[in-house]
């Protein structure tokens, strides 16, 4: 999630379309429950009175409507959509909308846009915190719901090879490794292969299309922050350190799906 303080474009998660490097499956996989019910800490973590309460629906469609006429790749039945959970009066009516939405098909990238657009310039007008708050919890709830079902199976892989991989190093710490690394790393990505029900060969090509994504979206990243940090007062200390652990972040992410290639590399030409 975005850290509590971010208020800048910097600041807010990735565009929807950064979710995923792989085409998107032809069906998605339903919500489980896990992200379901992480509306709880989301939609219905506002508060409905006192400081930072619930905002005025007539505020919301106000910045919805302003966000309407950015130019953009967001249709209006994007914004129709994403507003249609704005109005939920709970979090179990929001998951609901969201869950309607999956099972319809209509959870698309341009939806999770229409979301942060509506973020972004509500972040650059200065509207009230309420507001602010009410929409970077609909939009983190749509963005991990939108990533959860359209993640194609290899990105399942990558996932279930780093927890692996964490496995072992706890197993290294508590003396309990009864194989070498390069043999537990090797089973790591054939058993994720299996369960995702993919073959190593095309696991490696997602991974090098994940990896070139990834060096795309770096590029795309710096050029956000250039022009963040030019807007007048955005360069602060502050910020800078919210960025640096972002990068943070991202290099790390990009380190662990390298070496996911080197050990499907090993496999292959084994």
């Amino acid at each position: 999630r975005a850290p509590a303080g971010a208020c800048r474009l910097g600041t807010t998660p990735p565009p929807a379309r950064a979710v995923s490097a792989a085409p998107r499956p032809k069906a998605v996989r339903p919500l489980p429950r896990s992200v379901i019910s992480r509306a709880d800490d989301t939609v219905e973590g506002i508060p409905v009175s006192g400081p930072g309460a619930r905002p005025d629906p007539a505020d919301l469609k106000q910045v919805v409507d302003a966000a309407e006429r950015v130019p953009a790749n967001i249709t209006q039945d994007d914004f129709t959509a994403f507003y249609g959970i704005l109005q939920a009066q709970s979090a179990e009516e929001a998951a609901g909308k969201v869950t309607e939405l999956v099972d319809s098909g209509r959870l698309t990238e341009g939806v999770v846009e229409a979301a942060l657009t509506t973020l972004t310039k509500a972040e650059q007008k200065g509207e009230p915190d309420e507001v602010i708050q009410t929409l970077r919890a609909v939009f983190e709830y749509l963005l991990e719901a939108y990533a959860y079902v359209s993640a194609p199976p290899s990105l399942d892989a990558v996932d279930d090879v780093v927890r692996r991989l964490g496995d072992m190093e706890q197993l290294k710490e508590k003396d309990e490794m009864k194989m070498s690394d390069e043999q537990f790393e090797e089973n790591a990505v054939k058993e994720a292969a299996n369960a995702a029900e993919i073959t190593l060969e095309q696991f490696r090509e997602d991974v090098n299309k994940f990896l070139a994504s990834m060096e795309e979206q770096d590029a795309g990243f710096e050029d956000q922050v250039k022009q963040l940090l030019s807007q007048p007062g955005a360069d602060t200390p502050e910020q800078r350190e919210q960025l640096d652990q972002m990068r943070a972040m991202r290099k790390g992410a990009k380190e662990q799906m390298a070496r996911v290639n080197g050990i499907l590399g090993r496999c292959i030409a084994a």
